[in-house]
């Protein structure tokens, strides 16, 4: 069990500061979708031409986008918060392990997606080596829990 011990003071800390980034992350959406947003700003910043958005309004296009995000840190922060109850008591590491797993997975196709695309940059790349790390992490402690 000794040598899991760094894997959880890792994981500890990681999750502490994934709970407070998925916090501000929900509220910002959560301003994004409610509407109190100059969407025309946004979509000049994101670069969406209005021709690209095929006649749709940018306040819809940025609504949409706001629930999908708060949605995607929700599944986040429900993924954080078992990781950080397996690290108090790692023979419930599965649910974490089995989630970051997955999101490991949706993280490959998003980074070469990204890739092809021509969108990538330095959050997402750190975005992606998180969510690894936490899946790497999660595996040790489960693992080491045995």
């Amino acid at each position: 069990m000794e040598k899991a011990e760094p894997y959880r003071k890792v994981l500890k800390v990681m999750c502490i500061f994934s709970i407070v980034y998925d916090l501000v992350m929900i509220a910002l959406f959560s301003i994004v979708a409610a509407g109190l947003f100059d969407y025309d700003t946004a979509a000049l910043l994101l670069g969406l031409p209005q021709d690209m958005l095929g006649g749709v309004s940018p306040a819809s296009v940025m609504q949409t986008l706001g629930v999908m995000m708060i949605a995607s840190q929700v599944i986040h922060l429900i993924g954080v918060l078992f990781v950080l109850h397996g690290v108090k008591n790692p023979a419930k590491m599965k649910p974490g392990m089995v989630l970051y797993g997955i999101l490991s997975v949706f993280s490959i196709f998003g980074l070469i997606s990204n890739l092809v695309g021509g969108a990538l940059s330095g959050i997402i790349v750190g975005s992606y080596i998180a969510i690894w790390f936490m899946f790497y992490c999660t595996l040790r402690v489960n693992k080491m829990a045995k």
